[in-house]
């Protein structure tokens, strides 16, 4: 454990109490859990993650004064490394709001409750200007620990937290050699220290989108802003709706956000029946079918598969649930550039984290069989520890030269007719009497024969050659 120095502040339960305060003299910050278990319950957040927390706990804030009794909204979660953090407002029935903060690891979590400002105040407390971010090549020392820019460099060992491109958690000792890394250190003892590291080649969010409003969405999903990234999706969905015009592939980019979602706060029930197709809302009921179907870039379908596993996973039947992930993920791994070291290691990661769920922490070497096969191709070092998922593609549809279907909705937001032959047969069942008025009936008869004796409206259609199939079928079923 290193020097933590003096924690800033302390939100204190029965059990125990969580500790906050700087990592040394940097302006990363840390929480540390002491309680009854003997176990190593402390996570470090560099400048930027505190600052996303902030954002989390200030949403808090906003929704605080027009919350009902009974409601809990789902906040935030900040990305596993690996003790995952959740943030939930919670309203009672008969108190005032409060914040329940959730750490989890593996089997084991910890619930602590405490108000939005007071939790707010303390957070802010360290935001501290501390030193310089030191940039370089790594380079492993034969007796251990790294050298970069000149610098000897320890590693603490169950800490250290490292960040990959997408924002997933990267072990220190899955930091590729000669990689270019941002290194917040510390002394102590007379050395010097890793706080946390990222990959210098980091997401940004694209200057230019087709759809900023779904695109600040996924900004947000990437920060852990679970509720703000829902509010920006839910507005363009509704707009999208009473336009009357759907395109197939914002819906499902929609729907692949949301599903983001659900799994980062842990709602696998609400979001497992999004993924079957059986969602209450419109746009994620035909998002889900039009991203099952393809309609999306071959990133977001590479991230959906991985979502896809996730829900299989699910399965209370451990050998069905194993085949179908191993079926999915080795088609992915095989599928993707051997010079994308990234996104193999992270499939890796992901496939190893999901098998050893399914079989509650022993998954058997035959078990395991299809995933050695493919890490014996894999170069680097893969440490499995958190189940993360990369950003989604941006907001712009540049991946297939003809444009996507577009689901023109009807007033009632009813979801589009399965078969365009449907649409061909109703054309004729209307026109055959139009006919007949027109040519064997006097001139007096009615004009409106076209209309549905009942005053019904005409059913949805899909508006160009490539339909996407019905919503209210199950996308996938487990």
């Amino acid at each position: 454990m290193f020097d933590l120095n003096s924690p800033i502040g302390a939100i204190s339960t029965p059990d125990g109490k969580l500790e906050y305060g700087n990592v040394g003299v940097t302006d990363c910050v840390y929480l540390r859990y002491q309680g009854p278990e003997r176990i190593n319950s402390c996570v470090v957040y560099t400048p930027e993650e505190r600052d996303a927390l902030i954002r989390i706990v200030e949403k808090a804030l906003e929704l605080e004064g027009r919350t009902s009794p009974g409601t809990v909204f789902q906040l935030g979660a900040m990305r596993p490394k690996p003790i995952t953090l959740r943030i939930a407002l919670v309203h009672p029935n008969q108190d005032a709001p409060f914040l329940l903060l959730r750490l989890l690891l593996s089997d084991w979590k910890v619930d602590l409750s405490v108000a939005p400002e007071a939790f707010l105040s303390l957070l802010k407390l360290g935001c501290a200007k501390g030193t310089h971010v030191l940039h370089g090549l790594l380079k492993r020392r034969p007796e251990g620990g790294w050298r970069v820019s000149g610098k000897d460099l320890e590693i603490v060992e169950g800490l250290s937290p490292g960040i990959g491109r997408g924002g997933e958690y990267l072990h220190p000792d899955e930091a590729k050699e000669g990689e270019a890394l941002e290194i917040w250190t510390f002394p102590m003892e007379g050395k010097e220290f890793v706080a946390a590291f990222r990959t210098r080649d980091q997401w940004r969010p694209p200057s230019q989108v087709e759809e900023r409003q779904g695109q600040d969405g996924d900004v947000a999903l990437f920060h852990g802003e679970i509720q703000a990234c829902r509010e920006h999706h839910e507005a363009f969905g509704q707009k999208l709706l009473h336009s009357g015009n759907v395109e197939a592939a914002w819906a499902a980019k929609i729907a692949l956000s949301s599903l983001l979602c659900d799994i980062l706060a842990g709602e696998d029930e609400k979001g497992q029946t999004a993924w079957l197709g059986r969602s209450a809302d419109p746009i994620l009921k035909l998002g889900t079918k039009a991203m099952a179907s393809g309609q999306a870039s071959e990133e977001d379908q590479v991230l959906y598969q991985q979502v896809s596993c996730y829900f299989h996973s699910l399965n209370p039947k451990p050998d069905e649930a194993a085949k179908s992930i191993d079926t999915l993920m080795g088609k992915l791994y095989d599928g993707v550039s051997r010079q994308d070291l990234t996104n193999r290691r992270l499939i890796l990661n992901n496939w190893f984290v999901l098998l050893n769920n399914v079989y509650d922490g022993s998954p058997s070497d035959q078990a395991l069989e299809a995933w050695t096969r493919c890490r014996g191709s894999y170069p680097g070092n893969v440490i499995p520890k958190a189940f993360s998922l990369a950003p989604p593609h941006p907001w712009i549809i540049d991946w297939k030269e003809e444009k996507p279907p577009t689901l023109v909705a009807t007033t009632d937001n009813k979801s589009p007719s399965k078969k365009r032959p449907l649409l061909l047969v109703a054309i004729v069942l209307v026109a055959l009497p139009l006919l007949y008025l027109l040519v064997v009936r006097p001139p007096d008869s009615p004009k409106d024969g076209n209309q549905p004796a009942d005053g019904r409206e005409s059913p949805a259609v899909v508006s160009d050659s490539h339909p996407v199939s019905d919503p209210a079928a199950p996308a996938q079923e487990t």
